[in-house]
């Protein structure tokens, strides 16, 4: 699937970058609005203010827990796109605010940052990876379990809570990278998807053989885990505090 991201660049501005499945990739120019055909894969952040204030000017179902990845002041947005149109504004735009409120009206999902005022993005047809979808649908299903005192089927270490669960099966598997829930690290295993869900950080994860669970803030409590699933959780770190 082509992908469609936004990328730092000299000057501290965030373009968007195609990156065909052939792997070329280039940057779209700015000031124009441009349509591509097909889905696509869409990533950006969610930028913030220096102090904290998070961008929330987005439609209910684009910013609901199936397309927000983890962090607290700038969440990461992903889903798959269809026909999307995008509009790289820069400080040089040269109609006006009123011009580009417009365009925010008429372009308003998924997202719009009001803090960077760089970038409009609109999609005929707006959907979770299946991935962040699963993922949703297995912690609403096995939450009460996590909140169960004293359940001894539970893993932890530290503030991470580790539950196996019976085999997945996604539509298709992506290769997937990422092997760490905030400081807490999977050896022998990958975390297929994470979210923020509420004030918990929760990732769906796969290991293919025995594997472990490790922690710099926990050397001595490795957790051994065997081939197989696990929903794991941890509560959204506060004050640079993780555990």
């Amino acid at each position: 699937m082509d992908r469609l991201y936004f990328n730092q660049i000299e000057g501290g501005k965030a373009a968007p970058f195609v990156v065909k499945e052939n792997g070329d990739k280039y940057p779209l120019p700015f000031n124009n609005l441009i349509e591509l055909e097909g889905e696509w894969l869409v990533k950006f952040s969610l930028t913030s203010t220096a102090g904290g204030g998070a961008d929330w000017e987005l439609a209910k179902k684009a910013s609901s827990p199936e397309f927000l990845s983890l962090g607290y002041y700038c969440p990461t947005w992903t889903g798959i796109v269809s026909n999307p149109k995008v509009l790289w504004v820069t400080h040089s735009y040269p109609y006006g605010y009123d011009t580009k409120e417009f365009l925010v009206r008429e372009f308003f999902k998924p997202g719009f940052s009001w803090f960077v005022a760089e970038r409009i993005l609109y999609g005929e047809r707006v959907k979770p990876l299946p991935e962040r979808k699963m993922l949703c649908k297995l912690y609403k299903k096995y939450l009460p379990l996590f909140q169960e005192e004293d359940a001894t089927w539970i893993y932890k270490q530290g503030h991470l809570e580790i539950k196996s669960i019976p085999d997945v099966k996604l539509p298709e598997e992506r290769d997937y990278s990422v092997k760490e829930l905030f400081n807490h690290q999977l050896l022998g295993g990958v975390i297929v998807a994470r979210a923020r869900i509420e004030d918990y950080g929760v990732a769906l994860a796969k290991f293919w053989k025995r594997g472990w669970i490790v922690s710099p803030d926990h050397l001595n409590e490795a957790i051994q885990l065997h081939e197989g699933w696990y929903l794991l959780r941890h509560p959204m770190p506060t004050d640079g505090d993780v555990d």
